[in-house]
């Protein structure tokens, strides 16, 4: 049990550092916690004065409501459309342009699209997952900047450049930003979800 303490201690206490990947470590309070509770019902049972398989019993039947609610509300996202969820089948689309085009580098979007572009393409993004991502919050800003249209021509190829960036994703969410309209950009695939831009060479 001492061992068990430890390790959700340390787990917990290296999920607070100031490091991008640090709430990963939470994943690790999953295991050991488990294992206190299992052993815990003894010392719960005898403390309410009833027995520890009634503990389990009660437990084994309200545990798979939790399995259920999560079913359900996955269920009901369906219908909400939800992208965090269930892209939708134009954006899957887009993502198999780009899978094919193997000779380029990253790719560029915002934290929804780029959560999923390096599973679904295997391509590197400028700027991926909150934890995975060092300096997210200025990649973020820099992203930002450049689909509102507040860098120059210059600097707006010389970020892409920079950062081996050869396309840019452009959906709904990159859209609320402004317009794009650099000439350094074509059109390279296109559908109503989505269009993805190329770097002129």
């Amino acid at each position: 049990m001492v061992f068990l303490n430890i390790w959700f201690l340390a787990s917990f206490l290296l999920s607070c550092f100031p490091i991008g990947f640090g709430r990963l470590f939470l994943n690790g309070l999953l295991f050991p916690l488990v294992l206190i509770n299992l052993l815990s019902y003894k010392d719960v049972a005898l403390k309410f004065q009833t027995s520890s398989w009634l503990i389990i019993l009660i437990l084994a039947i309200a545990s798979p409501l939790s399995s259920i609610h999560i079913f359900t509300a996955r269920i009901n996202e369906t219908k909400k459309q939800n992208p965090w969820y269930y892209l939708p089948l134009e954006i899957k689309a887009g993502f198999e342009f780009l899978e094919k085009e193997k000779n380029s580098n990253g790719v560029l979007a915002l934290p929804l699209l780029s959560s999923y572009i390096p599973a679904w393409t295997g391509k590197n993004v400028y700027c991926g997952h909150k934890d995975q991502t060092p300096n997210f919050e200025e990649k973020l800003a820099k992203i930002i900047n450049f689909y509102s249209g507040k860098f120059s021509l210059k600097e707006g190829e010389r970020f892409l450049k920079d950062n081996k960036i050869d396309f840019v994703a452009y959906s709904q969410e990159e859209k609320q930003l402004g317009v794009l309209n650099y000439p350094f950009l074509k059109s390279s695939y296109k559908n109503e979800k989505i269009e993805i831009l190329k770097k002129r060479s």
